[in-house]
């Protein structure tokens, strides 16, 4: 079985996933779909593809390609080639909104969330939000263009300039323990738990200059809670995000179905997680 690997930036874990794939005896080819050469013309020689294009793309200058992941992944899908993750997880992976849908739909504890395009928030009803929130783009990540806002008249300057892109507004639960938790998932077993501490903006995120560490004693309910989520969702590999209230409460606030590492997080976990993925790969696929 041949792979290729899907990707739109120059990140060490997608470098990191071939080499290890490689010094395991599997040949991988990179596929940068920013080219226009990777596109649904073909032809395709791999019987499995790796998905790495993440969520942000766009934000980060890379416009095309989660258009043609899209339509490459679907093309995918009716033709029987099998990807990781697949062409549902990319759907949520894209849609915030999506996500949080369904998984409210399944008992899963969510903040209040509501979405708007840039237009429709032009003409919003203030009464339909509640202070303090969190705005995100309903597809983005790294935290890109989040922002916490108290009170209504802290919204002005993105009332003014939000462009027509799908935004979600969820409701801001206070941190009061100082951190999230980051649970990343490989094939439906828990690979670690992680205490990631406030960062600047008061966001919890490694793009913010959070810190990390083990979290030792996660409830299990934050663990069970990740591992049916992301069979919810179709997720083979990811990673979600939830914050304890200090009441006895646990929200689930954001799903990832494209995680990225970096090398820090080697002396941190004790192990390499980008060995982890392809050794699932390797064993789930039979490559």
């Amino acid at each position: 079985m041949s792979m290729g690997i899907l990707y739109e930036s120059d990140e060490w874990s997608n470098n990191r996933l071939r080499d290890c794939l490689d010094q395991r005896g599997v040949e991988a080819e990179m596929l940068y779909t920013e080219d226009p050469v990777v596109d649904l013309n073909g032809p395709f020689l791999h019987s499995l593809y790796v998905n790495r294009v993440f969520p942000s793309a766009e934000m980060r200058g890379h416009v095309i390609s989660i258009q043609k992941m899209h339509h490459l992944l679907n093309h995918f899908n009716k033709c029987g080639i099998q990807v990781v993750n697949s062409y549902e997880a990319f759907l949520y992976d894209c849609s915030k909104w999506k996500t949080y849908s369904v998984l409210k739909e399944k008992g899963f504890t969510l903040p209040e969330t509501v979405r708007f395009d840039g237009e429709q928030w032009q003409n919003i009803d203030e009464n339909m939000l509640k202070y303090p929130l969190v705005a995100k783009r309903d597809c983005g990540g790294r935290s890109y263009d989040m922002q916490i806002f108290p009170t209504p008249e802290a919204m002005i300057d993105l009332k003014k300039n939000i462009s027509r892109t799908h935004w979600v507004f969820q409701a801001f639960i206070e941190p009061v323990k100082g951190y999230t938790t980051r649970v990343e998932v490989v094939g439906g077993k828990i690979m670690t738990a992680l205490k990631r501490f406030i960062g600047e903006r008061g966001i919890s995120s490694y793009s913010a200059g959070s810190r990390y560490e083990i979290y030792e004693d996660c409830p299990s309910e934050i663990l069970d809670d990740s591992i049916a989520a992301l069979n919810v969702l179709h997720i083979e590999m990811g990673s979600l995000d939830f914050i304890e209230d200090g009441r006895g409460r646990t929200f689930l606030i954001d799903v990832n179905a494209t995680s990225n590492f970096t090398p820090d997080y080697i002396p941190l976990l004790g192990f390499d997680p980008i060995e982890k993925m392809a050794e699932y790969i390797i064993k789930k696929y039979s490559v």
